[in-house]
């Protein structure tokens, strides 16, 4: 992995975010060039032992960590945006079947936007789910 390839990836997921491209186009536009790189396949360390680089699950995390990311920044700004008009969050349980005992007890919690509280739970660049702003 060397930083041009970092790069070049980087370069691409600002592309899919842009153009709202869906996973499938992402991985058909980045598997050659992964491919061509000698990022993708299985190969032979020099232990012996074999590993498998840049799978479709590989890319598959790069992808969604991204549009998670992307859509967490976003909801803050709107949040902040909005904080006039909305100036408070409720905290709401993600679609997980199981949720942390912490996390149910908090269920319903409405805080002004400001609160410290959400300084530490709502990520605000790593996927907002499950918290509502103005309800």
């Amino acid at each position: 992995m060397t930083q041009e390839l970092l790069i070049e990836i980087r370069q691409a997921v600002d592309a899919a975010l842009a153009e709202g491209k869906t996973f499938k186009q992402f991985q058909d536009e980045l598997e050659p060039l992964l491919g061509k790189r000698g990022w993708l396949g299985k190969v032979l360390m020099k232990d012996g032992s074999m590993v498998e680089l840049g799978t479709p699950r590989r890319l598959k995390i790069i992808y969604d960590t991204h549009m998670r990311t992307a859509r967490a920044a976003g909801q803050w700004v709107r949040i902040e945006r909005n904080k006039a008009a909305l100036p408070y969050l409720r905290y709401g349980l993600g679609p997980s079947r199981e949720h942390r005992l912490q996390h149910v007890q908090w269920e319903g919690l409405i805080l002004p936007v400001d609160d410290p509280f959400w300084d530490t739970h709502l990520p605000r660049m790593a996927g907002a789910v499950g918290v509502v702003s103005g309800r």
